[in-house]
């Protein structure tokens, strides 16, 4: 880990294996050699410029790692950047090493964290994403066919999925989630929540940081870049509320992609709050025209609180859509419930959930009647 504005470590891979049972000894198998996670280290660090990139699309998740890395530098989560990942190799045959993330104290420059007496390195909204890094970031920055790929990624993850409305969302929903942390720090008798939990203040502050944050990066820093996107539009895809029930999950998409590829979709879940991403048993790989799964297979607790991700690739773009569902629900037993979940049918123009002559009726009631004030034709006006 390196900030070339405090002490630098060395980041290059030592040729003697000796000194990493030390170096790796929270990262490696204990039970056994520590050859795999050597290995990684062997790659990023010695594989020439020209090589680089191929070499880690073969080894590791590349662009999951990219997309992770351009979450933490919109946040401006300088700890998570520059320390807090480790990597997973999966048993299974055929896995590519994956990256993790843990502690996010340092997140939307850590505004919770400001005041007297507290000696956490904060950062400006303005802080450069390059400030902190490991060896695979700094050698990203450092190869232009490398670091074109993080920041047609970055600028996806902006302009797509990292927006202001969408993010102050997910922090509407996590603030109201930590209500009983609060009530509880109070009741410690501390006067108040404690340094790392979100109170009234940093719920405020963090949307102002984060929207100067973003602002920044896409209109100053992205806009003084020079990067190439791929030529083709990545496709779009877009989640309906999961209905459930104690023995399925009904999810629901629908999806469209410029240039007409032939889609296919990975679907995911996580309860926001511990969890990563969990693969959604059969349900990877999916047509997308399918536009539906039943999900029956390894259902996660009821008592949490699910979220489904959707994936979509159009098999020609390295840039991926994807799509976040709100909650799941109980399935609607009733025409009122299925409309309050959010589905509706344009032409059920009386809402009782069924389109037929009485809708059509309605209609030509009205048929070609108006009620708009800039209209001299128009005489339904109040």
């Amino acid at each position: 880990i390196s900030d070339p504005e405090d002490s630098v470590s060395d980041l290059d891979y030592y040729a003697n294996p000796s000194v990493y049972p030390t170096i790796y000894e929270k990262k490696g198998d204990p039970l056994g050699s520590f050859t795999s996670i050597i290995g990684i280290a062997d790659l990023v660090t010695n594989t020439p410029d020209t090589q680089l990139l191929p070499a880690l699309m073969n080894t590791v998740e590349l662009d999951h790692w990219l997309y992770d890395w351009a979450v933490q530098v919109g946040t401006a989560n300088s700890d998570i950047v520059g320390n807090n990942w480790y990597a997973v190799k999966p048993a299974e045959a055929g896995s590519k090493w994956l990256l993790r993330t843990f502690d996010f104290t340092h997140a939307f420059g850590c505004t919770g964290s400001i005041g007297p007496g507290k000696d956490i390195a904060c950062q400006y909204y303005d802080t450069d994403p390059y400030k902190f890094y490991n060896k695979w970031q700094q050698r990203c920055y450092q190869i232009p066919e490398f670091e074109n790929r993080f920041l047609v990624i970055l600028n996806d993850v902006l302009t797509n999925y990292l927006t202001v409305e969408k993010f102050n969302a997910v922090l509407e929903e996590a603030y109201d989630r930590t209500l009983i942390d609060r009530q509880e720090e109070i009741l410690l008798g501390y006067g108040g929540p404690g340094l790392y939990v979100m109170d009234a203040g940093d719920y405020t502050n963090i949307k102002i940081y984060f929207a100067s944050r973003r602002d920044w990066l896409l209109n100053t820093w992205l806009a003084g870049k020079s990067y190439t996107p791929p030529a083709n539009s990545h496709p779009t895809i877009r989640l309906s509320r999961p209905l459930s029930s104690s023995s399925e999950v009904r999810i629901g998409w629908t999806c469209a992609d410029t240039e007409n590829n032939a889609c296919l979709v990975d679907l995911y879940w996580t309860d926001l709050k511990w969890n990563h991403l969990q693969p959604i048993p059969g349900a990877q790989q999916l047509p997308a025209g399918t536009g539906a799964f039943v999900w029956s297979d390894d259902l996660p607790d009821e008592n949490l609180t699910i979220y489904v991700l959707a994936k979509i690739s159009d098999q020609q773009s390295y840039l991926c859509g994807y799509d976040l569902s709100p909650s799941l629900i109980p399935i609607p037993g009733t025409c009122a419930e299925m409309q309050a979940a959010g589905y509706n049918i344009p032409g059920d123009v009386n809402q009782d959930c069924h389109v037929n002559l009485q809708d059509v009726l309605i209609f030509w009631q009205d048929w070609l009647r108006c009620y708009d004030p800039g209209d001299p034709d128009c005489t339904l006006l109040p």
